[in-house]
């Protein structure tokens, strides 16, 4: 019975530090919900995370499902935006089309942040190969990532 606790207790702080804390909108930093209404005034459906000293907030807007991430000061930091498939630029299919032949795309987002150019990324795979790849608008590769294992497992299931 004391190792049955013992083993709990440990299980409990993993999975505590593992995942981020979910915080009600409302219990958001004053910086951060006045940088995030600021910037995201006619938002629905928002949910805030905090992990380590940033706030991830996922709402959606004009049925658009964006995320937003801000510093624990009310610094923003980036916008993702989900972006469907036919909604990606031709330039970036053809890109991949040709870098990437018999790979499918998933999780297609549009990224804003206040220092580089808006880039897409996405992950493209083909059986057990997979990566994370940023483009820019015309297509052209910025950044090509190997996605791990657990990247793979997690996104599949």
């Amino acid at each position: 019975m004391k190792k049955s606790a013992i083993w709990l207790s440990a299980f409990m702080l993993i999975a505590t530090l593992a995942y981020p804390n979910l915080i009600r909108p409302d219990k958001m930093p004053l910086f951060v919900k006045q940088s995030f209404t600021e910037k995201f005034p006619n938002v629905k459906d928002v949910r805030c995370t905090k992990n380590k000293k940033e706030y991830k907030i996922t709402f959606d807007e004009n049925g658009m499902k964006r995320s937003a991430r801000f510093d624990e000061y009310g610094k923003w930091l980036e916008t993702a935006t989900e972006v469907k498939i036919a909604g990606i630029p031709a330039e970036i299919r053809t890109s991949v089309a040709k870098n990437f032949e018999g790979y499918s795309i998933s999780e297609p987002v549009s990224v804003e942040t206040p220092d580089l150019a808006p880039y897409y990324q996405m992950n493209l795979r083909n059986g057990n190969i997979g990566y994370e790849v940023r483009f820019s608008p015309r297509g052209d590769i910025l950044q090509k990532t190997e996605l791990e294992d657990e990247d793979y497992d997690d996104e599949v299931n």
